[in-house]
């Protein structure tokens, strides 16, 4: 009877800790999700910035290639 007692114990016990574990590995995952979506929209926004800047420099290249073009025939 005392050996029964103590097996169902120590089930019960494991039981609530796997129980515990898959709790905390569940709300790990949420975490790790949502990092994960955070990168992607990180990455979405680098990539936005990326070509805004590449077209303000073929805004700006214009004028200025265009300038030094004039001043080099001024000089001749």
């Amino acid at each position: 009877m005392e050996l029964s007692y103590d097996l169902n114990n120590v089930v019960e016990s494991l039981t609530n800790k796997l129980a515990g574990a898959e709790q905390r590995a569940s709300q790990f995952e949420a975490v790790a999700i949502a990092k994960e979506n955070k990168v992607q929209e990180l990455e979405g926004k680098i990539a936005e910035l990326e070509e805004s800047l590449k077209q303000e420099k073929a805004k700006t290249a214009g004028p200025v290639l265009q300038e030094n073009k004039n001043e080099g025939k001024e000089e001749k």
